[in-house]
């Protein structure tokens, strides 16, 4: 059964991990720190809710069917939901920083809610961590 399917099902997504504790004492929420099952389930709960309507408000049409598999484009197919994702666009190194709308988007809208639902990690979130670059 599909791994995502089967959180949901199974409740999984209701596990500790969709919760940050914003407590003066508390660790810091760290996304790579959640077991596979964690993080299937933290995407469902969390990631896919907050994105979808982020990708819908900036291409309503092609972002219908929001789901896992616009992010994770090779990785559905293959099973890994490994980044960076070859499945993606491929980027520029010399290209960056982008100025085009979708570029503008990417930076101000989707990296910068996904650096904040994924936890700070060391390297930052920068686009390769989803994009992989041209050769």
């Amino acid at each position: 059964m599909h791994r995502l399917l089967f959180c949901l099902v199974t409740g999984f997504a209701t596990v500790s991990c969709g919760g940050k504790d914003s407590g003066a004492d508390a660790t810091p929420f760290q996304f790579d720190d959640l077991t596979t099952e964690e993080k299937f389930a933290y995407m469902a709960s969390d990631v896919v809710p907050t994105m979808a309507p982020i990708f819908q408000g900036h291409d309503a049409e092609a972002h219908a069917d929001f789901g896992c598999g616009t992010c994770h484009v090779q990785g559905m197919a293959d099973g890994t939901y490994a980044m960076p994702d070859p499945g993606l666009p491929p980027l520029e190194e010399d290209a960056f920083p982008y100025t085009s709308d979708v570029g503008v988007f990417m930076e101000e809208e989707v990296r910068a809610t996904m650096a904040e639902l994924l936890g700070p990690r060391e390297g930052g979130h920068p686009c390769t961590t989803c994009h992989t670059l041209t050769e």
